[in-house]
């Protein structure tokens, strides 16, 4: 899962037709597939740096997720290249519930 969601979120700006959203939708998997498997690996009530990480990840797909929303809803066609700014609701939202997880 780890490998599939790097060589997605690597590979999506590349293509004939990069699509802003495999490359948030890669980074969130690759996020939360990571971060749960240090959930098991770590000791219990202990944080470390990847865990501070992993909040900055949270928080920058949050961050890429409401710019790429504004910039779609104030285009002409009111979508980033094939993608409506609806589809990006996702990647805020489930950024912010896995920043407020992680933060606490």
């Amino acid at each position: 899962m780890l490998i599939m969601a790097t060589i997605g979120a690597a590979t999506s700006p590349f293509l004939p037709v990069p699509s802003i959203t495999n490359v948030a939708a890669g980074t969130l998997t690759l996020y939360l597939v990571a971060t749960g498997w240090m959930a098991i690996k770590r000791e219990d009530g202990r944080i470390g740096r990847f865990e501070k990480g992993g909040l900055g990840v949270a928080l920058g797909v949050v961050a890429a997720g409401m710019t790429f929303f504004f910039m779609a809803m104030n285009s002409p066609t009111g979508r980033i290249g094939k993608t409506p700014p609806q589809a990006l609701y996702v990647f805020v939202l489930l950024g912010a519930i896995a920043a407020a997880g992680t933060s606490r």
